[in-house]
Formats: C-alpha cells, structure tokens, sequence
C-alpha cells in the first residue's frame, strides 16, 4: 500500500444559529466534540427567495497541523457559488470540498474560513459531521528528482543542500520526505524535522515542508539547507517522498529507493 499515514479527521458542526433549522440525518458514527479534529461552524449571512448565502469556518482542534484539507458534507442543496474553496465533486447529495491554495493547512490552534451561495427549496440542513479525505501517499520515483550537495566541510560537520524537483505534471502538494542517513542533523532551514528515530549507526528522518513551500508545481523545485555530523563521508537510503493527496492509486507498489552515496 502507498499510503504513509492517514489525514482523515471526523469534524463537528457548531451549535449554530437559528438561522439554521432541522438536525442532520446521518449514517455516520456519531462522536463527541472532544474526539473531533476539527470543529464546523455556519453562519448565514442572507437569504432570500430558495437562496442563501453562508460563511464556513473550520476550527483545528488537534495538536498538530492539518495538511491540504478537504471535506466530504451531505447537503439538502445545490451550490450555486463558492469562494475560498473549490467542488471538486458532486456525486447525489455528498460534495466534496476542497481548500484553495491560500488556505492550504489549518495551523495548530487555527482556522480557515469559505462561503457559498447555495439554492434549496425547504429550510437548509447543515450537516452535523463530516470527513476530510486527504492521505500522506508515497510517490513513484519517477515522479521526482532528489539532488544532495555538500557546499562545506569542516571537523566531523558538514554544510548540506537538498533539492526536489518536481517531474511530473501534476503540482505535488504538502511534500514531506523520508530517509535514513548516516549523518546527524543539527540545523535546518526551510524544512522541519518531524521525527527522528536511530537505530544503531542509522538514523531516520522524516522531513516536512514548513508552510511557505508546501507545493512544488511541475518542473519546479524546493531546497533546503542543514547543518549535520558525519564521521565519513555522508550517505542515505530509502529516499521517499510523499504528498498529500485525496486521489490516491493503491494498485501500484513502489520499490525502495536504491542507497545513494554522495
């Protein structure tokens, strides 16, 4: 399977305005606010004659940042218009929702917002549980190009320089990098280390984008820069690469990246 880990929240409708009648009959298992990644809230700014205007706001609630959202919401309407957000599905009364590349990740203790015009004949029914669908999937190697350059040395230091150039034809969005090196990273700019495991001699890391360079478009690229201790000459293994995507192919295994030695 391609898939690393999993972006799949349960959100929670506020409890919100009397603008908005009827509860939301749902299948889906029901949880407590407390168990929600993140909270929806609906506003109603207008109405008028089988419309209504509405403002969404999504509130994270976790401990950690929420990559490249999407929602899937049922709905007892049509959606006319959307700002801040795109459909990129209708399939009978479920819409997919997806952010706009502005407000790509709901930061740690932050919120996005959208608005919609939406055209419903009967008193509007916001739902009061969602999900978002969006998963850490492992690219084919032949989608990308991973580049090391050692600029300086000195003692058991190194000054180094990754690359990721992105070959394919589709904007990879939210990278995140995986590998096992032989080096110690001590300093990094322009990337965050998220995890960090050493077993004997072998270090692993996982390397996340900081927010800023999130999405690398087709035949584009993003660095970043460390700092790292190194007995020999640096090398790592098990290059992996990963984007958050919520169209996910999991027929196709990917091998292990081939050890590279630089």
């Amino acid at each position: 399977m391609n898939v690393c880990m999993s972006n799949m929240v349960v959100v929670r409708a506020g409890e919100e305005t009397e603008n908005i009648g009827g509860s939301a009959e749902l299948d889906w298992d029901a949880v407590t606010e407390e168990d929600s990644d993140v909270r929806i809230t609906y506003h109603i700014t207008s109405h008028w004659e089988n419309y209504y205007n509405v403002d969404v706001t999504l509130d994270n609630m976790t401990d950690e940042r929420i990559d490249n959202w999407e929602i899937c919401i049922p709905a007892n309407y049509e959606i006319e218009n959307i700002w801040n957000a795109k459909i990129i599905d209708h399939l009978g009364d479920e819409y997919t929702i997806h952010n706009a590349e502005w407000n790509q990740d709901i930061s740690l203790n932050g919120s996005v917002s959208f608005g919609m015009t939406v055209k419903c004949s009967e008193e509007v029914r916001m739902p009061e549980y969602a999900y978002t669908t969006g998963l850490y999937e492992k690219l084919s190697q032949t989608k990308y190009k991973v580049e090391f350059r050692k600029n300086s040395r000195w003692e058991d230091k190194f000054n180094g320089q990754i690359i990721i150039t992105n070959q394919s034809e589709e904007k990879i969005e939210d990278w995140s990098l995986c590998l096992d090196s032989n080096f110690e990273i001590t300093q990094i700019w322009s990337a965050v280390v998220v995890d960090e495991d050493k077993v004997e001699d072998v270090i692993h890391y996982n390397i996340e984008n900081p927010g800023y360079n999130q999405n690398i478009a087709p035949n584009q690229s993003v660095e970043f820069r460390f700092i790292a201790t190194c007995e020999g000459e640096p090398e790592f293994s098990h290059l992996e690469l990963y984007d958050v995507s919520s169209d996910i192919d999991l027929s196709e295994q990917n091998k292990d990246a081939d050890k590279l030695e630089f």
